[in-house]
C-alpha cells in the first residue's frame, strides 16, 4: 500500500468563503472545505498528510494558522506548520488528558472525511 499525498486531497472554496485583509495584521481569513479520500487503500503517511499548495487556499506568501473543527469521525485534526501536514489523532479520554499527552498518531488505510477548516494567511 501506499501512503495518501496532497493529491488526494481536494479544497473547496467559494469566493464567499474569503475575507481578504480582515486580520489585524492584514492576513486573510477564508473557510474552505477540505475532502479526504483514502479511496480505501492509500494510508497515513509517517508525518501526516500534506496540505495542498497555497494557491489552492487563495493565499501568496503562507499559511500562518489553519483551526480545523472537528468532523464527525471521532478524531482531532491538527495542522503542523512545521512540515505542513494534518495529522488526524485519537483522543486519549479528555481532551485535557489529549492534549498533554499528544494522542495517538493513526495508522492504517485512510478514510474518506471532510474537513471545515479557518485558514489564515497572506
Amino acid at each position: 500500500m501506499s501512503d495518501i499525498t496532497a493529491a488526494n486531497v481536494l479544497v473547496t472554496q467559494t469566493f464567499k468563503d474569503e475575507s481578504p485583509g480582515l486580520c489585524q495584521n492584514g492576513d486573510s481569513l477564508n473557510t474552505p472545505s477540505v475532502s479526504i479520500d483514502g479511496k480505501g487503500t492509500l494510508t497515513y503517511p509517517t508525518y501526516g498528510i500534506s496540505v495542498p499548495d497555497l494557491s489552492q487556499f487563495r493565499l501568496k506568501f503562507g499559511i500562518t494558522r489553519i483551526l480545523i473543527s472537528p468532523p464527525a469521525d471521532g478524531y482531532f485534526w491538527i495542522y503542523d506548520k512545521t512540515v505542513r501536514t494534518a495529522n488526524p489523532v485519537a483522543p486519549h479520554g479528555t481532551f485535557r488528558a489529549f492534549a498533554l499527552n499528544g494522542g495517538a498518531e493513526m495508522s492504517g488505510v485512510v478514510a474518506a472525511v471532510v474537513l471545515d477548516l479557518i485558514v489564515i494567511g497572506a
